[in-house]
């Protein structure tokens, strides 16, 4: 049982579908919203159900699929944590231990076990690779292509979560540019242009076909009050101790708190520190800073690290609430403690950091494998549930509906679909057409009707429209038709007699197509 329920089930059933059909880039969902339909694939976030997609279109196993999905992403997390630790100036040993803390941190177990929020997953997991190639462009004076890739990726797995990625290192970037800890030229029109093209490469797909089917929602709707930042922000004391969270005891509630042995190591690192610099002091050292920390000033890497993880903590702030409300899109985070996906893995770079410059390298490793040792036996994976198990049941995506909060459903018919598809026949019926729909694909990328009409009229079909959608009838291939009583549906101009009409739903295909028949 998780907050997800099933979600991320039929999510994956909906890219198999697609999958199976040659639509590998899914857009439309003809299954939600009860059978009309939605944009869903196109404006939810897409990356984990690309690949539990393909899973499950390979082996035909929806649990082996998920798990499959998940223990990938895992691994692609722990190397991409490596890879920061190694960039920051970690050496081998540690960096693996940071790799393999990721795997049994809090937030981590959070997310695709007690959540099921399979989206910020994978970005959660993306996450540490942009950081890594954030100091990689560091270093060289130069914005990494790999740092575009992963921002692009991490875009594609949770656009709020890039959204933000992408504001704190650049902020942090400019931060570093006005200390004189990076060199300006970094700013350098082949150095940004490169990285825009390879981000808009990766991204740009998708933000287009975002831009011209969303004009039809109003996703605001998934903020409502309850959900705005301002009132989600957490007490600052639990990101350190949640003393009400127990692994296994529910699932309805969830904890903010970083793990214990990470928190442990930043305090006591810092405190022997502190020591040392005292113990030389009153020793009458000429170079009183004793410890190899303290002798050398922090690398820009490190006070970039810093600054990443402290904006992000500062997010979690009532302070930050002004920016919330006003900075364009801040809102759509909903949590601020989903940042804690970058908060992490900058927490196990700089711990591990912190100890590797305080103590001999064998020591430093030691501690750091004590660490993950005590991360691993405190890791939620192996708590005893008090819950019971997700109800086994048929998967299937009979009266599909993916919406929280009628985000995924036309604004112009408010929250909940105007019309069953029964009612919506009876009406045309009246009106003077009856039609019926032929045997198709569970999720169908193709909607055919067989329609006999007693007079000239313009019919609505129980599908909701988009500026890509294409209708073809014996007599002509255009788009949807807007009737003034009926506004959310797509609807289609037929003479007297008896019609076949397909609807060709939204795919990259369709959109050029529609996008050549409406100029």
């Amino acid at each position: 049982m998780n907050h997800e329920w099933d979600s991320f089930f039929t999510r994956t059933l909906v890219y198999a579908s697609h999958i199976d059909q040659g639509d590998f880039f899914p857009l439309w969902s003809s299954a939600d919203n009860g059978g009309f339909g939605s944009a869903q694939p196109a404006l939810y976030h897409k990356l984990f159900y690309m690949v539990s997609g393909n899973a499950y279109a390979l082996i035909g196993s929806m649990k082996a699929a998920i798990l499959l999905t998940v223990w990938g992403w895992l691994v692609i997390g722990a190397y991409g944590t490596y890879r920061l630790c190694r960039e920051i100036g970690c050496g081998h040993g540690l960096a693996v231990c940071g790799g393999v803390m990721l795997l049994f941190a809090n937030y981590t177990n959070t997310n695709y076990l007690v959540r099921g929020a399979m989206a910020e997953f994978a970005a959660a997991m993306l996450a540490p690779w942009c950081l890594a190639f954030f100091l990689q462009s560091i270093r060289n004076n130069l914005v990494s292509a790999g740092f575009s890739v992963s921002l692009a990726l991490i875009f594609l797995a949770h656009s709020t979560l890039a959204y933000f990625m992408g504001i704190i290192t650049v902020l942090t970037g400019l931060c570093l540019i006005f200390t004189k800890h990076l060199p300006l030229k970094i700013m350098r029109i082949t150095s940004i242009g490169r990285a825009l093209i390879i981000f808009g490469l990766l991204a740009g797909p998708y933000l287009f076909a975002m831009a011209l089917l969303g004009q039809d929602y109003d996703m605001q709707r998934i903020i409502p009050l309850n959900f705005l930042p301002e009132n989600q922000i957490k007490a600052l004391g639990l990101y350190f101790w949640d003393s009400q969270w127990q692994w296994g005891r529910t699932w309805q509630s969830y904890t903010v708190q970083l793990d214990f042995p990470l928190t442990v190591l930043m305090l006591s690192s810092g405190a022997v520190a502190v020591w040392f610099h005292i113990r030389s002091i009153r020793m009458g050292s000429q170079k009183p800073l004793a410890t190899p920390f303290l002798r050398h000033a922090p690398s820009s890497q490190t006070i970039a690290m810093m600054l990443v993880g402290g904006m992000a903590m500062f997010m979690q702030t009532r302070s930050a609430i002004p920016i919330y409300r006003h900075v364009p899109g801040a809102a759509f985070l909903q949590f601020p403690w989903r940042l804690l996906a970058i908060i992490t893995p900058a927490s196990i770079a700089l711990a591990l950091l912190s100890v590797q410059h305080i103590f001999t390298p064998g020591k430093a490793f030691k501690i750091g494998v004590a660490a993950l040792l005590a991360m691993f036996f405190s890791c939620g994976n192996f708590a005893p549930l008090d819950y019971s198990l997700l109800p086994d049941k048929a998967l299937n995506l009979d009266d599909v509906r993916f919406s929280a909060f009628g985000e995924y459903v036309p604004k112009h018919s408010g929250k909940l679909p105007i019309l069953s598809a029964k009612a919506l026949r009876e009406q045309m019926e009246k009106e003077g057409c009856s039609y019926d729909e032929e045997l198709s694909t569970p999720e169908n990328l193709v909607r055919r009707f067989n329609i006999l009409c007693r007079k000239e009229l313009t019919v609505a079909l129980p599908v909701f429209s988009s500026p890509a959608h294409l209708i073809v009838t014996p007599y002509d291939t255009g788009l949807c038709i807007n009737r003034p009583d009926l506004p959310a549906l797509c609807a289609v101009q037929l003479p007297i007699g008896e019609s076949t009409v397909e609807v060709h739903l939204p795919a990259f295909g369709t959109i050029i197509r529609a996008m050549r028949l409406g100029h």
